[in-house]
């Protein structure tokens, strides 16, 4: 990609889910990208009691609250797992990340009781570590 900022938007798309496996659809995500997670804790007891709506919503406002802190910049790729998404981003917006996740875990701790823990870590950092950090848009 030559230009890094439009990484995702530059993204070949592809519309069969049976190619979600194929390992040539995905590209390295920049290094200088950022890796924002959500994530319920103790889900499965939450869910157990009934609260399954709750932890979905709760697991997806990560997605839309990074995305509305990013508007102007663009579809961002993510992906949601039930009870927590991660997001990934350019390098931007730091302290605006920080907040907007610290706003999420207290927001979702008032309305429906649950904990949310979050995290941020460089691509770079877990590149470093051996690891690859791959996407493709469906």
């Amino acid at each position: 990609m030559s230009n890094q900022s439009n990484f995702y938007e530059e993204l070949p798309e592809f519309s069969d889910f049976n190619k979600v496996s194929d390992g040539s659809l995905y590209q390295l995500a920049p290094a200088d990208w950022w890796i924002i997670i959500g994530d319920i804790r103790n889900s499965t007891e939450v869910i157990e009691n009934g609260k399954y709506k709750q932890v979905n919503m709760a697991g997806a406002s990560i997605i839309a609250a990074i995305s509305n802190l990013f508007k102007d910049f663009g579809p961002l790729p993510f992906t949601f797992g039930g009870d927590g998404s991660t997001v990934l981003v350019p390098d931007q917006k730091h302290s605006e990340i920080k907040r907007t996740l610290s706003f999420c875990r207290q927001a979702i701790l008032d309305s429906f009781g649950l904990d949310m823990r979050t995290g941020v870590v460089s691509i770079e950092e877990v590149c470093s570590a051996g690891f690859d950090v791959k996407v493709a848009k469906m």
